[in-house]
């Protein structure tokens, strides 16, 4: 479920919320929780993260690691000269780091 976390962060919501049962039944199961209790207990429990964090922590690792590389490197040259383009209404991941960014 962990792999490719940060192209899971521009997927929609349909596409997330099996994810999100199947991280909730797991955590119930490796906490010992009742199927009654909140999620959010039991991942503080067994100090598993929700999804979207990791998801969120995932995009902004991967800018930062394409900041890092060499200049010309082609992901590195995106991130660069990346503009944003509002007219799609499907976020990229440049626009989820940015937003991320600014909230921090």
């Amino acid at each position: 479920m962990e792999y490719n976390l940060a192209l899971q962060s521009i997927s929609n919501k349909t596409n997330k919320d099996p994810l999100d049962r199947v991280q909730s039944q797991a955590v119930h199961f490796v906490s010992g929780g009742m199927c009654s209790t909140p999620t959010a207990a039991c991942e503080i429990h067994t100090n598993i993260e929700p999804l979207g964090l990791q998801g969120d922590a995932a995009v902004m690792n991967r800018v930062k690691r394409y900041k890092r590389s060499d200049k010309s490197h082609p992901n590195r040259q995106l991130i660069d000269t990346w503009k944003p383009a509002g007219r799609l209404k499907q976020k990229s991941l440049m626009d989820i780091a940015t937003y991320l960014h600014e909230k921090q």
